[in-house]
């Protein structure tokens, strides 16, 4: 195998494996994050917990947009 062929192959599966473990890393994020969003609407006072969090950002959205 002539090394260009080899050297393409080499950086196509290195690219690969780099793309994998960037989705990965994605998929182990959002079940994190989905995770952490159920247990804190199974807790007692979620709903007060979220209305706050949502409170919060329309806040900050309003005071960004004027």
């Amino acid at each position: 195998m002539p090394t260009s062929q080899k050297r393409r192959r080499d950086m196509f599966l290195t690219d690969f494996g780099f793309r994998i473990r960037i989705w990965t890393i994605r998929i182990l994020e959002s079940a994190y994050f989905i995770r952490e969003d159920y247990e804190l609407r199974s807790h007692p006072y979620a709903f007060d917990i979220v209305e706050q969090k949502k409170d919060a950002k329309s806040n900050g959205s309003n005071q960004r947009e004027e």
